[in-house]
């Protein structure tokens, strides 16, 4: 309740100079969930014009859509005018926006009867929508016409399956039957949102219920990346399943790509519009699987000179969840990845205990890519053959290693 206490202080001042105000949307149904509520947004009748002149710190962050940030105690609330909607052209965004003097206008033009209440200082809810009928029964409905809300902003068919995830909440019957009806609209919305809907669906608790919601809806045929790919004819019960036995979000991942070419992979991922430091994470979590579908000692020490610990150990739980690995082989198999992990001191050619420039010296050559050749020779016996990193044992290495070659050549 911290967060509504300060919250509080804007709502009485605001109050006090002659306007309405009151919390809204999801913190007030966060709140009635008893969930932690990380951030709140007030709704006033209130200009932002007269909003700012109130408060010490605002920032003008949406004034067009009569939004400003009031920053209290050092926390942010976004504080936006009573307002109702004009056309939407661009699938996001009204044509216009009315500044209204009414509560139950503002709360209209939201997405979700759960999402269209209020709440004032004293903890009096406003629902003109029944809001809490439905958070009772754990049930996602639209406000007013679920067509008409899809086709303002199709994310919000998105939003209904993320929160039907998150909350475990099942979607009204006309809702739902909306959204099939209209679930080709989403290809009009940016990757972007998509993509932080998706996430959210991967992050729950139970992301099963989200990748279900995606494919019956039909919305994974529309959506880049997916509807171009194999991901449409995947076992879709299986995958989800598997999702439920991880809570890692990368794991989840490569658990839905792993079945298709890399190559596809790899042109989902750019089109999902991932981050790069996100798709490397997946990028190299499947490949190492692959590598280690029947793990060897060599191939254990292999991943983690060419990745780290973290990443083969991620590799093995998705070879034992696809089921490339039983139980038993991952308990032994991570031991002994760790084992090796904590006695493997050179992973790089830097580590060897003889340098490019030794090795120039000793055999009276001038510098090329032969030195960085022999390197990674001597780096792969140091690993794989059990040679010494230990200087003369290396030089007698590499002469040997460049007597070889030149008998070869």
């Amino acid at each position: 309740m911290e967060l509504f206490n300060i919250g509080k202080k804007i709502i009485i001042q605001l109050k006090n100079n002659g306007h309405q105000a009151f919390f809204v949307g999801g913190a007030v149904r966060d709140l009635l969930l008893k969930r932690t509520v990380h951030d709140i947004d007030i709704a006033t009748s209130a200009l932002p014009e007269e909003v700012s002149q109130l408060f010490k710190k605002v920032i003008p962050t949406g004034l067009k859509h009569g939004t400003v940030t009031v920053i209290v105690d050092k926390i942010p609330f976004e504080v936006t005018t009573f307002r109702k909607e004009g056309n939407y052209t661009d699938f996001r965004h009204p044509e216009q926006v009315f500044f209204v003097n009414d509560l139950e206008e503002d709360l209209g033009r939201r997405d979700f009867t759960m999402n269209a209440m209020a709440m004032d200082e004293n903890q009096q809810i406003v629902d003109p929508f029944h809001g809490q009928v439905d958070l009772n029964q754990a049930t996602i409905r639209t406000v007013g016409n679920a067509k008409e809300r899809f086709l303002e902003d199709p994310l919000r068919m998105l939003r209904a399956v993320r929160f039907a995830t998150q909350l475990q909440f099942t979607i009204e019957d006309k809702t739902w039957k909306a959204m099939v009806e209209y679930a080709s609209y989403v290809q009009n919305i940016a990757m972007e949102r998509i993509k932080q809907e998706m996430d959210k669906i991967l992050e729950a608790k139970s992301p099963k219920i989200g990748i279900e919601l995606l494919y019956q809806s039909h919305l994974v045929q529309w959506i880049e990346g997916l509807k171009q790919s194999a991901l449409l004819y995947v076992d879709v019960i299986s995958i989800a399943k598997l999702m439920e036995q991880t809570e890692n979000v990368v794991i989840r991942w490569a658990i839905w790509l792993h079945s298709i070419t890399q190559e596809e992979q790899e042109r989902v991922m750019q089109q999902l519009k991932m981050s790069k430091k996100e798709s490397k994470q997946i990028k190299d979590v499947l490949l190492i699987a692959k590598s280690l579908k029947s793990p060897t000692t060599s191939t254990l020490k292999k991943c983690l000179i060419t990745s780290n610990s973290t990443i083969c150990l991620l590799a093995l739980e998705l070879n034992n969840l696809v089921g490339y690995i039983d139980d038993r082989e991952k308990i032994d198999l991570t031991v002994q990845l760790k084992k090796i992990d904590s006695e493997l001191k050179v992973r790089k050619t830097s580590d060897l205990a003889v340098s490019g420039k030794e090795l120039a010296k000793y055999f009276e050559l001038p510098s090329g890519p032969w030195i960085k050749k022999l390197l990674e020779q001597l780096l792969e016996e140091v690993i794989f053959d059990q040679l010494e990193n230990e200087h003369s044992q290396l030089l007698l290495a590499a002469k040997r290693l460049k007597g070889e070659e030149e008998y070869e050549g």
